[in-house]
């Protein structure tokens, strides 16, 4: 079964955030000169079974040790056993061993700190985050210094009123970040397609509503994607290629700035902007639809 849009984000999150988390949890955290390795690591025992954990990380702070990363989603009878495997499998190679569960729900939150019993004598507890531990709004200053950071806790409290004011400033914050040109076109549509995924509707029409900032962003990935139609009809080599890739490139930005806004789009739309061939046009409905409130306003009009 592949990971939901969801679980998969919030691994990568919860690699740009460790920092963070790791203060937030009292284990030590890396300082000024340290670092943090990503390790791909696969739990294979003598028995054909391969196990993978979401993430692995060698932490360099007061003192190097693993933290193993786990996003779980919903309560899992089995899981516990799992997480001591991965331990003592981490721990045979000659650190000591964290495991932190990340989850969305106060159920599973309360569930995963329950103590697994280790030996007849003993017993472990991971490291839990979840919704009651995590922070519902951070300062300016947490924000200008890891945005990641705000999108981390944002998708913790993922649709939750009382999260609006953190949804709202993280993404000011992000704008604010990507004109000063510290993150890139990538990291904003990426910002932009999970904010759109974990705020409240009433939010969502906050950002669509933002002002020229927002306008500026989308302007400018326009203009990327555009340019990278070119190159790809280029590099395929075939007749007007050039011409050709200015279409690819514009139907894309057409449909990706659809899916940032949450307007769908219907088959009939679809097949109207796959035959269209008129690049003026493609223009025009990609103008349109940075502002537009429904897709026929787009392509009805």
């Amino acid at each position: 079964m592949g990971l939901s849009f969801t679980h998969a984000a919030m691994e990568k999150l919860l690699e740009r955030s460790l920092t963070s988390v790791l203060r937030l949890t009292g284990l030590p955290a890396p300082k000024d000169g340290s670092s943090i390795e990503d390790r791909k690591t696969e739990f294979t025992r003598a028995t054909p079974s391969v196990r993978r954990a979401d993430c692995v990380f060698l932490v360099q702070a007061s003192h190097e040790y693993y933290v193993v990363g786990e996003v779980q989603r919903e309560i899992d009878p089995e899981k516990p056993d799992v997480w001591t495997d991965y331990v003592a499998f981490m721990k045979g190679r000659g650190k000591p061993v964290e495991l932190i569960v990340v989850t969305f729900s106060t159920e599973v939150e309360a569930w995963a700190r329950s103590p697994i019993q280790f030996t007849s004598r003993g017993s472990w507890t991971p490291t839990v985050i979840g919704p009651s531990t995590t922070p519902r709004m951070l300062t300016s200053e947490q924000l200008a210094e890891n945005p990641w950071w705000g999108l981390f806790c944002s998708m913790i409290h993922a649709r939750k009123d009382y999260a609006e004011p953190l949804y709202k400033a993280t993404m000011n914050q992000c704008i604010d970040s990507y004109e000063a040109g510290k993150l890139s076109h990538r990291d904003m549509d990426e910002i932009s397609d999970t904010m759109l995924e974990v705020v409240t509707e009433r939010v969502r029409q906050h950002f669509m509503e933002l002002d020229m900032r927002t306008r500026t962003f989308w302007e400018e990935f326009k203009a990327e994607a555009f340019e990278k139609g070119i190159e790809e009809g280029v590099e395929k080599g075939i007749e007007k290629g050039i011409e050709k890739g200015k279409e690819e490139g514009l139907r894309a930005s057409v449909l990706r700035v659809a899916k940032a806004r949450g307007l769908s789009l219907s088959q009939k739309h679809l097949e109207i902007l796959e035959g269209c061939h008129d690049q003026h046009r493609l223009e025009q409905w990609l103008e349109a639809i940075v502002s537009a409130e429904d897709s026929k306003d787009v392509f009805e009009s």
